[in-house]
């Protein structure tokens, strides 16, 4: 049968309405066949709502990004659909529109049985940055898929709602390392007192990475009572939990912090040597000036240049 005679049987038979109809079928392969077919017969929708149902049984995901609004409702009923991947897909685009009418079924996305469609569902939210997904994210961070928990921790950070800040104190001791130091960061973004003694604790996480993020959020949150701890953190036995720390003590500008800074610009590691240059800078007492003049011969040349700026601000308090 040639493709002309069943290009008329279809036309003349009302079939054309029926395929058009099965671009919304509930079942992904009817979809697909509808629109094969449609396209075959040289079929261009007639508006933007059949765009949409057609680009969504052709699964062009792209396409229906760029549409924006006009796409939101149907990738809406496109989270309920049968086939994981099509409510995976439809929770990345309604993410990539970021239109807050989505909020609520993407809420409900985050309960879906498939770890990966909560996965889009928790990033969708995350870029829509909606508070009413607050108490979901809160949630989420019990989710037994990690990447979940650890997306759901940077967007709490993203939110700074210190609502948040018990739950994320709770995820600093969870079993994935990049879920803790997810939390340590969205704990210094949002800034509450409250989770300073939680990241002290955390200062001593058995793993390297989590140590060096407890240092940073502590500096950033620039809160004296981590002091003392982030002046034990520049023994840690990892270089890059040391550089946190001494850049950490430089940001609270404690004096408490001076003489040991002043030794760690002999670490044997010269990131830490760099770090605690920048650091004594930072801070301005005037006895870490003869020393930083000594690292002017350091064999590092950014450890140098650190050294050079912090001098320079030396004769510029003086001046």
């Amino acid at each position: 049968m040639s493709d002309r005679f069943f290009k008329k049987k279809i036309d003349s038979s009302n079939e054309k309405d029926q395929l058009i109809q099965n671009l919304k079928n509930k079942h992904i392969h009817i979809r697909a066949e509808a629109a094969k077919t449609l396209e075959k017969l040289g079929w261009k929708p007639e508006d933007d709502m059949e765009k949409v149902y057609y680009l969504l049984a052709k699964e062009q995901w792209g396409e229906l990004a760029k549409l924006k609004e006009k796409a939101v409702e149907p990738l809406i009923q496109a989270l309920k659909d049968e086939d994981k991947g099509v409510r995976r897909e439809a929770a990345s685009t309604l993410g990539r529109i970021g239109d807050a009418k989505a909020v609520e079924a993407l809420i409900l996305a985050l309960k879906d049985r498939d770890r990966n469609v909560r996965r889009e569902a928790e990033w969708a939210l995350g870029e829509i940055g909606d508070k009413r997904a607050l108490d979901a994210l809160i949630q989420a961070l019990k989710d037994e898929d990690r990447t979940v928990r650890l997306g759901a921790a940077w967007d709490l950070g993203r939110m700074g709602d210190p609502k948040a800040v018990e739950a994320l104190i709770q995820a600093l001791k969870d079993r994935y390392k990049g879920v803790r130091r997810g939390a340590a960061d969205a704990l210094a973004r949002i800034g509450d007192p409250k989770a300073v003694e939680a990241l002290i604790q955390a200062l001593k996480d058995e793993d390297s990475e989590v140590r060096m993020e407890a240092a940073d959020a502590l500096g950033r949150m620039a809160d004296k009572r981590a002091v003392e701890h982030l002046i034990k953190a520049l023994k840690d036995e990892y270089s890059i939990v040391r550089r946190e720390a001494a850049d950490a003590l430089g940001k609270l500008g404690d004096e408490r912090a001076v003489i040991h800074l002043i030794k760690a610009l002999q670490d044997e590691d010269s990131i830490v040597r760099w770090g605690a240059a920048r650091a004594l800078g930072n801070i301005g007492d005037a006895r870490a000036v003869e020393p930083l003049k000594q690292v002017l011969k350091d064999e590092d040349e950014d450890v140098k240049k650190a050294a050079k700026k912090a001098l320079e601000k030396f004769e510029k308090k003086e001046s």
